[in-house]
């Protein structure tokens, strides 16, 4: 049970941790780009993008983090039992 809630624990906050780094460097990006850009993209297509890369994080990696913890919690218990 403890084992559970330590894997989810660092799992969750590795995805946090992950979008937070990523949503920053799409923002810092989107920030340097010319007026130009703006006039011809709509704004609907920048949005979906952003919660498109962000919603890819949160999922998958949750999913990564989450199984690769596991692993690394059923070798450590193998190595010491």
């Amino acid at each position: 049970m403890a084992a559970n809630v330590f894997r989810n624990t660092i799992a969750v906050w590795g995805s946090y941790i992950a979008s937070k780094k990523m949503h920053a460097r799409l923002l810092s990006h989107v920030l340097i780009l010319p007026m130009a850009f703006f006039d011809s993209q709509p704004l609907g297509r920048l949005l979906n993008r952003f919660t498109k890369d962000t919603e890819s994080v949160d999922v998958e990696l949750l999913k990564l983090v989450s199984h690769e913890t596991a692993l690394l919690f059923l070798l450590i218990v193998s190595i010491i039992y």
